[in-house]
């Protein structure tokens, strides 16, 4: 009997804990759960979407749209995959929406940028043109090699330019094709117009996505062209930027 005693109760605990150990595992997932629910929550609010939308971004993220195109923000994501017409309307007007607004930002920026440094440096060029080369200067090697971090500046006109709009196609060609590279577009003749510049960006097709990353930055000339000793040039003028330093280029050297 006080075998069966004891038996008894070395065996209870054992019994009793395995409803404990239960019951805190379901606490754990239940509480993982809601950390993920509130992350995507989160996640879906600050892209003005619901949930069950964001849900399903991820989920089509998870195929071979993720493969594609893994840096594709989600309402673009959720319109090129919409399911009907008025789906598809919908996240197109959120797109603008948002795309409005990031590029207002973004100029508002870039002017406060332009201002403070000519308030800082009132007699320094956006560009150190005692680095770049005159043309006669150059090996006369074609060819440009783009590495991580180079970017290519491209001055071009707003209006007026058949050459800078066929010269536009190679440059945005050339630096997507490297990995880490990237473009600064001055447009000469904005004359400090945000519209007329967002207005240029869509009708040349320019990559809403390129332009958000930094990979491709839209800038008014606001004089920096003149301060090159550049401006007779014929249009578009083309630089490579690179660690070494600033060099004008021609449109030869991306093809």
């Amino acid at each position: 009997m006080i075998c069966a005693i004891l038996a008894t109760a070395l065996i209870a605990p054992s019994l009793s804990a395995q409803p404990v150990r239960d019951t805190e595992k379901r606490n754990v997932q239940d509480t993982a759960a809601q950390m993920r629910e509130s992350q995507s929550s989160d996640r879906a609010t600050l892209w003005g979407l619901s949930v069950e939308e964001w849900e399903r971004y991820e989920s089509i993220m998870s195929g071979p749209r993720g493969t594609w195109s893994p840096g594709m923000d989600p309402v673009m994501v959720l319109g090129i995959h919409a399911r009907t017409e008025e789906e598809r309307r919908r996240y197109a007007e959120i797109y603008a929406r948002q795309e409005y607004a990031r590029v207002e930002e973004e100029l508002a920026f870039q002017r406060a940028y332009s201002e403070a440094f000519r308030t800082l440096y009132p007699v320094a060029p956006f560009l150190d043109s005692s680095r770049i080369p005159a043309p006669e200067e150059r090996t006369g090697q074609s060819g440009l090699t783009l590495g991580l971090g180079d970017r290519v500046v491209m001055y071009t006109m707003m209006e007026g330019c058949a050459a800078c709009d066929g010269a536009l196609e190679s440059v945005l060609r050339h630096v997507g094709a490297v990995r880490g590279a990237g473009l600064d577009i001055f447009l000469v003749g904005s004359a400090g117009d945000d519209d007329a510049i967002r207005r240029w960006a869509a009708r040349h097709s320019i990559p809403p996505e390129k332009v958000r990353s930094r990979q491709i930055t839209l800038n008014h000339d606001g004089g920096s062209l003149a301060s090159l000793g550049y401006q007779d040039r014929p249009m578009p003028v083309l630089l490579h930027r690179s660690m070494e330093g600033n060099r004008l280029i021609g449109l030869a050297d991306l093809r």
